[in-house]
């Protein structure tokens, strides 16, 4: 009663944190049987990955639990529902697997699961609906929520196996382009790779590799897309963050092809695990054909199929998603498709191919990203602390988690990595081989990443690196922890000239003479130098100004008043002005001279002519090669120009004697008409020309005759071919008669006599064949056998090849149509037994979909992707009889939490204590011992003993409550507002019978409680 009790408390609070109608529903769960255990073999029930709706969460998930006794199937279908409150529902998703949102596209209030067949959706009779779940919506206090799925996914993946393969696309640098421009070599050929997101109306048979979805439409990554066809896909590893990560976007051709292939090693014998994430890219409202993936793994040396995993139609957005309280969103929600799968022996290469099963291209439009192959079992952890100081010693200890898939000893690998975190690479080093890595004294070096490789007995854990279990990689920060030391003063003093105020100086603007400080520090934070800088001035004069004025007058105004300084004779003198702060500012030099001052010039010209034939000429003592002027000038007796004359020569035209010249050419007669010195000839005959020299005049007249003569030209040839069939010879050709292949000539003469064309005729034969015959033959194989090699062709699944035979000539006589079909052919029925023991109160139990209602022995048959009977299971269930451990209070300020081990080796005779954990507050309590945990400081809190017994069956305590009557009180939260159902504000004066939305200050958080008044 006191446990019964318990839990009833703790949903009683649960209540009181929800509202009223869903304490009605905890009290009709504890009073009501529950669902499941009574005759109905299926039922399901409504995980969600937080407790609230966190507004600074990127992603809420939808997770179904569910039983089903075979009858939904494949053909399984999750409706989530919504309501406000919790009377009137409505659907706001279907999937086939879980569901994920933005907690902003969400309400607060009720929500639940149904599951039901496709050809059901619409008939609420066939639903198996689960118990409503009650969301409020917070604005702060949110834990952080990095992945849109809970840890562990789903019943058939793991993941928190070793990681053995990954395909994530790359681009997880910002710096990385927006799009793959390198061709995706597991890609299909029959698929093109495109380069650019924003190109509009991709068509069926293409694909890109990118940090965001097409953009199929008007919209851009930061407006809203509601012209576009498709969403703005995100990666799903960044989610919302279209500056990281590449995603697989298709837009499918059909045809149930291979679009994605590629190979990696495993090792045999072990349970392993595929998973992947796919998305709808179409926005709701498209009526086109729904994307629908299959996941082929296959042993590569054989073809042997391992796993197939069909992902069924990939669920859209509801109609929903951007109207209707939902704000706009870029991406489509992603989907989880997982199994789980042994590698049968002597497997050591597998095959991974993803097939699109529509058939057809309109629509049939899906990204992908995540692709995982995971190790299942064992699951290695390791515990120490992740920051510890310098020259401290430290121990990581790895502990084994395992199914019996591994052989004990078990090897170790402890690796380290310092800059960075690599999957499986070589930039690991190996530091040791034993469980415990400890350091006596740690150095600042060994800061870095560190993980623990574990494999089988007898499995070498430096080489089979797919054979080997490794730890998630943690991050060790060592600290330097030493005492600061005293911080060291420090003053430098400058002087600058006042006439460079203002002034910068370390990093500082000085308007004035002043002092500033700085504070550094070392490496570690500590305050090493206090830096004071004072800057001072000081009177600085610049450099006098030096300007120098020259003026010059004509000799003959002297003496000469200038500057008001009277010059009898040339000469110099200063004078020097001062700024306002009495400096030299500017010293000037005055200097007069005087100048030669002569009378207006005189001008003359003269001019003459020669014949231009007398050039060059010299005339008054000056040589002219061409016609043109020169002047000569005469000075007076002060050396002023007094007279200036221009002589001018000029030119004039005189011809010498005509000169006379013959010229003769011979040309064949062929070339008539004939272009000869720019003038057509038609006939042989004569013309003349006058040439003139560069002066005009006539200087030579040249006659011109053309002769004409016969030239044959050159002999033509040309090639005259031709086939027949090898059978119709002898054979007539050109008046020839050919009894095997050859060549002849003929030669052509023109009206002159000439050889004009010399043609060679020749004649070739081929191979000519019959008409094709056909024919056809099948065969019929197990589809377990596929692919499959018959007659030298490779089936990779049912279907026709041709083949074609020739004759010894080469010819084509027969072509055969091959025919290759399958059928089912199931394997021999494996099976597998499964045991386990539960204390009697916790009967009845349900297990693996089992219910047992006593200690018994059920079977369940697995079916293989192909319906096949595969294994048959047999679960074997036993109890034993378990008591509640009970604490002992000594006095409320000296007390104990007492267990009495005799008395439980009394109720176990046969079982041993293996593990002994103390709780507070719900928190283990590291460090308390089995016998007793005593506290003298901390008197108040909830206190629980967990006893785990050999073979892993726990044992719980009652729960002791302690209360320390010093101990402050939890303020009461402040209330802020009320509101009702239509979202209008009461006053608290005014507040009636109903259901109202309470929000509260609470320290540094606002909260919100929806209660019914009554």
């Amino acid at each position: 009663m006191q446990i019964a009790g318990n839990i009833i408390g703790e949903y009683i609070n649960r209540a009181r944190r929800a509202g009223g109608a869903f304490l009605l529903g905890v009290l009709c769960m504890i009073a009501c049987p529950v669902r499941g255990q009574s005759v109905e073999a299926a039922s399901v029930r409504l995980e969600t990955s937080a407790e609230a709706i966190c507004i600074s969460n990127p992603f809420l998930s939808f997770i179904p639990r569910y039983t089903d006794d075979g009858t939904y199937g494949n053909s399984r279908r999750f409706l989530y529902e919504y309501s406000s409150d919790g009377t009137t529902w409505r659907t706001f998703a279907t999937s086939g697997i879980h569901y994920t949102q933005r907690p902003t596209n969400l309400w607060e209030g009720w929500y639940r699961v149904s599951m039901t067949r496709v050809e059901n959706i619409g008939n609420p009779t066939l639903y198996v609906t689960s118990e409503p779940v009650y969301l409020s919506r917070v604005d702060g206090g949110c834990t952080p929520f990095a992945h849109p799925w809970p840890d562990e996914v789903s019943d058939e993946v793991c993941p928190r196996g070793t990681l053995l393969f990954r395909e994530d696309f790359g681009g997880n640098s910002p710096s990385d382009p927006l799009t793959r421009s390198t061709r995706l070599t597991t890609m299909s050929s029959r698929y093109y790779q495109h380069n650019d997101v924003l190109r509009t109306g991709p068509s069926s048979g293409r694909f890109i590799v990118a940090k965001q979805g097409w953009q199929n439409g008007l919209n851009t990554s930061t407006t809203d897309n509601m012209f576009s066809q498709w969403f703005i896909q995100d990666d799903h590893t960044y989610p919302n963050d279209y500056t990281r990560g590449y995603l697989l976007e298709v837009d499918g051709i059909g045809g149930n092809d291979a679009f994605y292939t590629t190979t990696f090693p495993v090792c045999h014998e072990l349970d392993l695990s595929f998973s992947a994430y796919v998305a709808n890219v179409l926005e709701p409202g498209h009526a086109f054909a729904k994307p629908k993936v299959r996941f082929l793994i296959q042993n590569e040396a054989t073809g042997d199929t391992i796993l197939e995993q069909s992902s069924g139609e990939i669920a859209p957005a509801p109609e929903d998603y951007l109207t209707n309280g939902y704000p706009t969103v870029q991406s489509a929600p992603w989907h989880l498709v997982g199994a789980s799968f042994h590698v049968p022996p002597g497997v050591s290469m597998i095959r991974l191919s993803i097939f699109n099963d529509v058939n057809t291209g309109m629509g049939n439009d899906f990204a992908m990203d995540d692709i995982e192959i995971r190790l299942c079992q064992p699951v290695v952890t390791v515990e120490g602390e992740h920051e510890i100081c310098m020259d401290s010693a430290y121990t990581f200890t790895g502990e084994v988690t395992t199914d019996g898939s591994f052989q004990q000893p078990y090897n170790y690998l402890w690796q380290y990595a310092q800059d960075s975190l690599p999957f499986n690479s070589d930039d690991w080093t190996d530091v040791a081989e034993e469980r415990i890595l400890s350091y006596d004294s740690i150095p600042l070096a060994a800061e870095g990443w560190y993980r623990l490789c574990v494999t089988s007995n007898g499995v070498d854990v430096r080489t089979e690196r797919y054979c080997r279990a490794m730890s998630e990689p943690f991050h060790l920060v060592v600290r330097d922890c030493t005492p600061c030391p005293d911080v060291q003063v420090l003053t430098i003093d400058t002087v600058v000239c006042d006439t460079l105020m203002p002034v910068t100086w370390c990093d500082t603007l000085f308007t004035e003479p002043g002092s500033f400080s700085r504070l550094y520090y070392d490496r570690r934070g500590c305050d090493s130098l206090l830096t004071v800088y004072t800057l001072r001035t000081e009177l600085c004069c610049p450099e006098a100004r030096v300007l120098t004025i020259d003026t010059v007058v004509c000799d003959t105004l002297m003496p000469f008043t200038w500057r008001d300084t009277l010059f009898t004779e040339p000469g110099s003198f200063t004078r020097t002005l001062h700024d306002r702060r009495g400096c030299d500012s500017l010293l000037t030099t005055y200097t007069l001279r005087t100048e030669l001052c002569c009378p207006d010039l005189r001008y003359a010209a003269v001019d003459t002519v020669v014949c231009d034939t007398l050039m060059p000429f010299t005339w008054r003592d000056t040589l002219f090669t061409e016609p043109g002027s020169f002047t000569l000038t005469l000075h007076d007796r002060r050396g002023c120009d007094s007279l200036l004359t221009t002589y001018t020569l000029r030119t004039e035209l005189c011809c010498p004697d005509l000169h006379y010249a013959a010229v003769d050419t011979v040309v064949c007669d062929t070339l008539m008409p004939f272009t000869w010195r720019d003038t057509l000839f038609t006939e042989p005959g004569s013309f003349t020309r006058t040439l003139y020299n560069q002066r005009g005049c006539d200087s030579l007249l040249t006659t011109y005759t053309l002769r004409t003569e016969l030239c044959c030209p050159d002999l033509r040839h040309a090639a005259v071919d031709t086939v027949v069939c090898d059978t119709l010879m002898p054979f007539t050709w050109r008046d020839t008669l050919f009894t095997e292949p050859g060549s002849f000539t003929r030669t052509l003469h023109d009206r002159r006599g000439c050889d004009s064309l010399l043609t060679t005729y020749t004649l070739r034969t081929d191979i000519c064949c019959p008409d094709l015959r056909h024919a056809a033959v099948d065969t019929v194989v197990c589809d377990t056998l596929m692919p499959f090699t018959w007659r030298g062709m490779l089936f990779t699944e049912p279907g026709e090849q041709l083949t074609t035979d020739r004759d010894s000539r080469g010819c084509d006589i027969l072509q055969t149509r091959w025919t290759l079909a399958t059928e089912l052919c199931c394997p021999d029925l494996r099976y597998a037994t499964h045991d386990t023991v539960v204390c009697d109160t916790l009967m009845p139990f349900l297990w693996h979909g089992l219910l047992f209602s006593d200690p018994a022995e059920q079977q369940a048959v697995e079916l293989s992707p192909r319906g096949c009977d595969s294994i048959l299971h047999i679960y074997t269930l036993d109890t034993v009889h378990c008591e509640r451990l009970w604490p002992i209070i000594v006095n409320k300020y000296n007390w104990q939490l007492l267990c009495d081990n005799v008395a439980l080796r009394r109720y176990f005779p046969d079982r041993t204590p293996t593990a002994f954990l103390w709780y507070k507050n719900e928190q283990p309590v590291p460090g308390a011992t089995w016998d007793d945990y005593a506290e003298q400081n901390e008197l108040h809190g909830r206190f629980q003993l967990r006893v785990t017994l050999d073979g892993n069956l726990p044992i719980w305590s009652n729960i002791i409550v302690l209360e320390d009557a010093e101990a402050e009180e939890e303020p009461q939260p402040l209330l802020l507002q009320v509101y009702n159902s239509r979202g209008e504000r009461v006053p608290e004066d005014r507040i009636a019978h109903g259901i109202y939305l309470f929000r509260y200050e609470q320290g540094a958080h606002v909260r919100t409680e929806k209660r019914m008044v009554p």
